[in-house]
């Protein structure tokens, strides 16, 4: 018999640092699962470690092409914030 996920109420609990306390216990035998994420900004600039050879420079998301991008030096900053847990791939040439 598969299980039910019941998502909780965040009324339902307290969270003090790392410590999650339910107001009311959970039934005997309960499995409790947490997912969480840091309330921060997903990165949308990226340092790159070498200066790439003049037109080789190719910016994916997710494996999409972007050019909707800013590039300053060594420096590439998407002009948008991309969603959680996208791929963002860089490539390009070094010159000779």
């Amino acid at each position: 018999m598969p299980s039910a996920i019941l998502k909780v109420a965040e009324s339902a609990y307290t969270l003090n640092g790392r410590e999650l306390t339910f107001k009311i216990q959970p039934a005997s035998f309960s499995k409790i699962a947490i997912d969480y994420r840091i309330a921060a900004p997903l990165l949308n600039t990226f340092q790159l470690a070498k200066t790439p050879m003049a037109g080789s420079l190719k910016v994916f998301v997710d494996e999409v092409f972007t050019i909707d991008y800013v590039r300053t030096g060594n420096k590439i900053t998407l002009n948008f914030e991309p969603k959680l847990d996208s791929i963002i791939d860089i490539r390009y040439t070094l010159p000779e």
